[in-house]
């Protein structure tokens, strides 16, 4: 299948052939997941990877494999999925490819969604990490921003890992964020004591932890200045349409330059 230049082909990556066919000519590959968001770590993630890694050292013509990692390498944050991602970057090591890991910080989208939003819309954030402890974010499609600038330019990326954010904020820098983009209307901080996650969601209490006492260390300048373009919040806010109060994350974000930029 043909569309603007580009050869479209489906693969499987639980099928080895089926793989084999979809690397063949290959110079330069996008990974940017290997399982669905789950709750915890799918072992199959990591099966894949094995076997996408050995199809594409079999072709041995790929110049550049870009993969959609996670941050906080190195600070045993806890959580399995992140960590299971690192597991994943050594095994395309591992297997001698040409590797740049794109390692994702948090989401911005995640405040877009139906445990997060509502109560932002009617002025309260509820977070439970220090209010005055940064956070660093990123939108998800600025991923795929930094990506396209990474395959660009092969030689210059093979062998990089790199956190990436787009902003860096307090939850409380977060309020004055949201309500500026609100109208004005005041957002006010809410922090409720982590503990009880422990008991209702382990994996949410692993998270909330890691933010809390050692989080991302992404150069937010360093990635603003490699990737023009990259969104800080107020720009996330302003292109996503966040005051328009009858959108919802389930509807799918859309993103309007005519209205804002990336600033």
């Amino acid at each position: 299948m043909q569309e603007q230049g580009m050869q479209i082909v489906q693969g499987d990556l639980d099928d080895e052939a089926s793989l084999r066919n979809c690397v063949e000519g290959v110079d330069l590959v996008y990974c940017h997941a290997l399982s669905k968001d789950a709750a915890t770590a799918d072992p199959a993630e990591v099966e894949r990877a094995q076997r996408l890694a050995a199809a594409l050292r079999a072709a041995g013509r790929v110049q550049l494999v870009v993969y959609n990692s996670a941050g906080g390498r190195g600070k045993n944050t806890g959580i399995s999925q992140v960590e299971q991602k690192h597991r994943v970057e050594d095994i395309f090591s591992e297997n001698g490819l040409p590797l740049c890991a794109l390692q994702a910080t948090l989401f911005m989208e995640e405040l877009w969604k139906k445990y997060t939003r509502p109560g932002l819309l009617q002025g309260q954030l509820t977070w439970s990490t220090p209010p005055d402890k940064p956070i660093q974010f990123l939108a998800a499609r600025d991923i795929g921003l930094a990506a396209g600038y990474a395959l660009s330019d092969p030689k210059a990326w093979a062998g990089k890992s790199l956190e990436v954010a787009g902003d860096e904020l307090t939850p409380l820098q977060l309020c004055e964020v949201f309500s500026q983009a609100q109208g004005g209307m005041p957002v006010k901080l809410n922090r409720p004591p982590q503990w009880p996650m422990w008991f209702l969601s382990r994996d949410l209490w692993r998270i909330m932890n890691f933010f809390s006492t050692k989080g991302y260390s992404a150069d937010v300048a360093q990635c603003r200045q490699l990737f023009p373009g990259i969104h800080t919040m107020k720009g996330f806010l302003e292109a996503t349409g966040w005051a328009d109060t009858s959108r919802t994350y389930e509807q799918g974000i859309r993103f309007d330059y005519g209205k804002s930029g990336s600033g």
